[in-house]
């Protein structure tokens, strides 16, 4: 196991399209501990780094309620000196795209290293939010709660000394 997909869903109203923007995640070492009744050794710096982050893009398709795009997670494992359960958080990084409301959620996430002879490998990764196994997911409002985001009213106001005042504009 090399990498680590991290979903990344954006929702709206159903009438916006996706924004133009990559989305990116941070990756920090955590402490040592326990976790699932295995010992729990600090995160080794390098261990786990972001590789890529969720790309979204406007298209040509109808507005949807919500998308969908992947990021990406890289594992060395040869930063690692020994086998063992390596922990570290995940989060995803604040950016400044106008009408995102971005998400602030932290995971926990342990890297299981294994050793078969001389060589060490990674035998998985378990996310953890809230206490409970879950997949690393992040999602972002994008106009579904904060309504006022795309609204547009446009009026016409009709004047003048020759104005038809009833006379109606699509």
């Amino acid at each position: 196991m090399t990498s680590v997909d991290v979903t990344k869903t954006v929702t709206t109203d159903g009438n916006t399209y996706a924004p133009n923007t990559t989305f990116n995640f941070s990756v920090a070492t955590a402490g040592a501990g326990e976790y699932d009744g295995n010992v729990v050794y600090a995160g080794v710096e390098g261990g786990l780094t972001a590789e890529s982050g969720a790309t979204f893009s406007p298209s040509g398709d109808a507005p949807a309620a919500s998308y969908e795009a992947k990021g990406s997670l890289e594992v060395d494992v040869s930063v690692f000196e020994k086998p063992g359960v390596y922990h570290y958080t995940v989060t995803e990084t604040a950016g400044t795209y106008s009408g995102i409301t971005y998400d602030n959620s932290s995971y926990d996430v342990y890297v299981y290293v294994y050793v078969d002879g001389d060589d060490m490998y990674v035998g998985h990764v378990v996310s953890v939010k809230d206490g409970k196994k879950t997949d690393l997911a992040f999602t972002n409002d994008y106009g579904k709660d904060n309504d006022g985001t795309h609204d547009l009213k446009v009026t016409k106001t009709i004047q003048g000394n020759q104005a038809v005042i009833d006379q109606k504009f699509d």
